[in-house]
């Protein structure tokens, strides 16, 4: 990944191949892929408002509103938490994110492809 003040270039290395592609730039810009959920820990910022979220695999870009929640308590690995939970997109699309006191990506909840994940504590 390469960000730059004009564009956003991404290279994707596979065997056999390699592709670039160049997105434009974005204020907030994330880069996702629905193998890697830990790319969750690096959102730009945890303020609301627009992310641009960029899938290279499929080559698809959008606009997601990334919205507070406030402090909820949700099930992590069997234990009942609360933790801050963020929504980043909306409906059956979103991605739920829920982070502890420090800020750490602890649980991410996409119900649309069936994926959730924990942070296993002390890794």
């Amino acid at each position: 990944m390469l960000f730059q003040p004009r564009l956003t270039t991404v290279r994707t290395i596979t065997p056999g191949a390699e592709s670039a592609r160049q997105y434009p730039p974005a204020a907030r810009a994330l880069v996702s892929d629905e193998l890697l959920v830990c790319l969750y820990t690096l959102l730009p910022s945890l303020k609301d408002g627009t992310i641009n979220l960029m899938e290279p695999r499929s080559g698809s870009q959008e606009a997601l509103e990334l919205t507070d929640m406030g402090r909820v308590r949700t099930l992590v690995n069997g234990v009942e938490r609360t933790l801050r939970h963020r929504s980043l997109g909306a409906n059956e699309q979103a991605r739920h994110l829920w982070y502890d006191d420090r800020d750490r990506l602890i649980k991410v909840e996409i119900i649309a492809d069936g994926v959730v994940a924990y942070r296993i504590e002390g890794q």
